[in-house]
């Protein structure tokens, strides 16, 4: 039971995301948004766009912890 309960209330760091939003055209025309983050030197896509404006939701993994 000790388990679950350290999981819950175990330490996390906060940081600032510094976004990236690319605008562009798709071949029919539609615009098309998409948002990046880029820790270090390495850039990742964000799919679910919708998540980071929901509380608790996001969360960026490196190697393996939150």
């Amino acid at each position: 039971m000790a388990g679950w309960l350290s999981r819950i209330f175990r330490d996390v760091e906060l940081a600032d995301l510094p976004l990236q939003f690319h605008l562009d055209t798709d071949a029919r025309g539609r615009h098309v948004t998409r948002v990046s983050y880029t820790i270090g030197d390495e850039t990742q896509w964000i799919e679910d766009v919708g998540a980071l404006g929901a509380y608790g939701r996001f969360s960026i993994e490196r190697d393996g912890r939150r």
